[in-house]
């Protein structure tokens, strides 16, 4: 069955490049040594996950969803049950964020481990996927947020893939336009098979690390990391080295900026201290940071645009002369979300 629907215009007049008869026999070649590999290598969690989730949660143990495969063509995926009975109706053809709060016991920790997509080895196995590709996309999602972004339907001429380009280098709620660039650049620059390896060993890099450190994180909570009133349902990040400066909407635009340091932050709230209490209501807020896009790179300063509106303001025991405020942000832009998201928040993989 094939899911037809009209091509949008595509951001540019290119030629995806294609593999040779000779090059897609070596890439099958690749994609069962790999998925067979990342068998083995996930056999303990294949055996472990599904009694975590039957001792935690009733339902299935797998869930299965139709996605948007070569061609459009419809097949059918398979992940770890992460989300209660019943979710997907509440979800309808929205992205899954935080605020929905539908997760199982184990499923925020399967998720943003990446952990909860070990079954789709079976639709690498089976034809569906390759291991290298642009994410699979749900239908409901591809109809509503997808299919008038130009260029988007570029990643249809090849299968999608366990490992997305995008989902290396973004979040998994940045703007789907942002995305969709990254995977079209990717496509144009040619299918290389070395290119795909070098994606496989850095991507199980990746989660790796990234699995130590919210294994971490959870033991320090369960052992009993104190947890105060200020706790949010939301997650938060500890920002060390970001800066903020903020100006009153009302403001001028020459008006001079009041630099501010940033506390935390999740995806809704920032909490930031300047030095001396000030009448704020709504604001203007420029945020920076130096951060790097992948581990060797320089780090570059990154900055974000958004407006803020004050929540709550209190000065701290320890400095009677400085304040804290709660801002309710805004980014200004999907460019600027995107960047929120990942050199702020750093929710992405990377």
């Amino acid at each position: 069955m094939h899911y037809s629907l009209p091509q949008p215009p595509l951001l540019q007049q290119s030629v995806i490049a294609h593999r040779s008869p000779s090059g897609e026999n070596a890439h099958g070649v690749l994609n069962i040594a790999a998925s067979l590999t990342l068998l083995l290598l996930a056999l303990p969690f294949l055996i472990l996950i599904p009694i975590l989730i039957k001792l935690t949660s009733s339902g299935p143990v797998l869930y299965t969803g139709t996605r948007l495969g070569l061609h459009k063509k419809l097949f059918s995926i398979y992940k770890f049950r992460t989300l209660r009975p019943g979710a997907q109706e509440i979800i309808g053809a929205a992205l899954l964020n935080e605020g929905h709060h539908l997760e199982t016991p184990i499923g925020a920790f399967l998720r943003d481990t990446k952990l909860d997509e070990l079954p789709q080895i079976f639709n690498v196995i089976r034809g569906d996927m390759n291991i290298v590709g642009p994410r699979p996309e749900r239908p409901e999602v591809y109809d509503r947020l997808c299919r008038q972004i130009p260029g988007y339907d570029s990643r249809f001429e090849i299968k999608p893939g366990l490992i997305g380009f995008a989902q290396l280098f973004t979040p998994h709620g940045s703007p789907k336009r942002a995305r969709s660039l990254i995977d079209h650049f990717y496509q144009v620059r040619g299918c290389r098979n070395s290119q795909d390896v070098g994606f496989f060993f850095y991507t199980i890099w990746l989660l790796a690390i990234k699995a130590i450190r919210i294994s971490g994180r959870r033991a320090l909570d369960l052992i009993g990391r104190p947890h105060g009133d200020e706790r949010r349902a939301l997650h938060r990040v500890q920002s060390r080295d970001g800066r903020g400066y903020l100006r009153p909407f009302d403001a001028p635009p020459h008006a001079p900026e009041i630099p501010c340091r940033l506390l935390n932050l999740n995806r809704d709230t920032i909490l930031i201290q300047c030095d001396a209490d000030r009448p704020l209501t709504r604001v203007h807020l420029r945020l920076e940071r130096y951060a790097r896009n992948r581990p060797g790179q320089p780090a570059k300063r990154r900055i974000v645009h958004c407006e803020g509106e004050v929540r709550s303001k209190r000065t701290p025991a320890a400095a009677a002369d400085s304040w804290r405020y709660v801002l309710k942000v805004e980014p200004c832009t999907p460019l600027n979300e995107f960047k929120f998201q990942k050199y702020f928040l750093k929710c992405g993989i990377s």
